[in-house]
């Protein structure tokens, strides 16, 4: 499945992607196809409507592309500031060949209200019992966490308590998050420590 995305940005875009870019595209399809309970191709055919993806050419046109899959992937961040496609990294993610992005169950989460509680946390740290640290990992940097308190507009009358898990990875030093999973509570009960172990790695 993967093998024929690839090859349509490819044709779509005239231009061919190396290893690693294919990495981060991949991953940032996968990831707004799971929110958005849509599938890869759909979201090409979003991209091929773009004005700066077709304005764009060779080397640039990766950096267009991405520039917006970052803007599909975190609009609360883009409206706050500009998303700085250099400075951020996306490891790659081991995805399963069976998964289905079309699910019967529909969930479609308009705005996760995150990053005020990363900021309260990490920035002026400030605990208010939303983010725990997961332990027993074999590295100790980046440190890994879960955030729990906080917001979904989609699930009306639940406040912080959406049930929303958050995983990710923050390196103080570089002042960096790396999203590493999101899930609700209601469909497992913990986060998969398999992919975290992938991302340490």
């Amino acid at each position: 499945m993967w093998d024929e995305i690839k090859s349509t940005i490819e044709k779509t875009f005239s231009f061919s992607l190396n290893i690693n870019q294919w990495r981060e595209i991949k991953r940032l399809l996968h990831e707004i196809s799971i929110r958005d309970k849509d599938s890869p191709e759909k979201i090409i055919e979003r991209l091929s409507a773009n004005s700066k993806i077709k304005n764009a050419r060779g080397r640039d046109t990766f950096f267009a592309l991405k520039r917006i899959l970052l803007k599909f992937r975190f609009p609360l961040t883009d409206k706050v500031c500009a998303i700085d496609t250099n400075a951020v990294f996306l490891p790659e993610l081991k995805l399963s060949q069976g998964h289905n992005y079309r699910p019967t169950q529909k969930f479609n989460p308009l705005e996760i209200f995150i990053e005020k509680q990363l900021f309260l946390y990490h920035k002026l740290k400030v605990d208010n019992k939303g983010i725990f640290q997961i332990t027993g990992l074999p590295v100790e940097n980046p440190e890994v966490y879960k955030a729990k308190k906080f917001a979904c507009k989609s699930l009306k009358g639940r406040g912080v308590q959406s049930g929303i898990r958050v995983i990710y990875a923050y390196d103080e030093e570089k002042d960096k998050i790396v999203l590493i999973e999101m899930y609700f509570k209601g469909d497992k009960a913990n986060e998969d420590k398999q992919r975290i172990f992938e991302y340490l790695r």
